[in-house]
This record gives structure tokens, sequence and C-alpha cells, in this order.
């Protein structure tokens, strides 16, 4: 297959190793660092480009319980370009959970 500009033919190859090498320093220039996963390395590998990755924090967290005869609610929510979530649990001062719930929303807006 031939691409044809300013009434030149270009072959396709050509045409594809411009657009990948246009693509690099396009991406070199934008991005400062990318999010440590599998399909950003496998993507970018592909094409050659070698950024440095931001490792993703593991922050552990520790539920104190409650008073006795209280019951405590936990909750936490999340809002990214894609979606809304959250969720949430009851416990007692025994550390027994008496109900839980999670929730979402594909906008980006929590009612």
């Amino acid at each position: 297959m031939r691409y044809t500009h300013k009434g030149i033919c270009i072959p396709a190859n050509i045409t594809t190793s411009k657009l990948i090498r246009e693509m690099k320093l396009y991406l070199q220039t934008k991005l400062d660092d990318v999010q440590d996963t599998g399909i950003n390395k496998f993507l970018l590998e592909r094409i050659g480009l070698e950024l440095k990755y931001k490792k993703r924090i593991c922050i552990e967290c520790k539920w104190d319980k409650p008073p006795a005869r209280f019951t405590k609610l936990s909750c936490d929510g999340a809002l990214n370009t894609h979606k809304a979530v959250c969720g949430g649990l009851l416990g007692d001062q025994h550390e027994e959970l008496l109900r839980a719930y999670y929730g979402g929303t594909p906008e980006r807006e929590i009612e």
C-alpha cells in the first residue's frame, strides 16, 4: 500500500516509521513519569521509550475499634476521570463486621 503526500507516493512502512518516530519525540517531551503498570510498560517499550515509572505506594491502614456500646462507621470514596466509587463498613467494639456497603457510578460525580 502506498500513501500520497503532495503528489509523491510514500510507502506505508516509511509512513509508519515516521509516525512512530514523531510519536516517541512527542511523548518524551510530554511525559515526566508514568504509572508503573504492565500495560504502560508494554506499550512504551514496544515503541522504544524508556521513561521513569512512578511506583505505586501502599499505605497500611489500621482500624481502631469504637468504645463499648458504640458502632463505628468507616467510609471512603474515590473519583477519577472514568468513574466514582464509595464503600464502607459498620463495626462494633468486638471488631465484628455488622454491615458493609459499596457502590459506584460511571459518571464523574458522587451523589
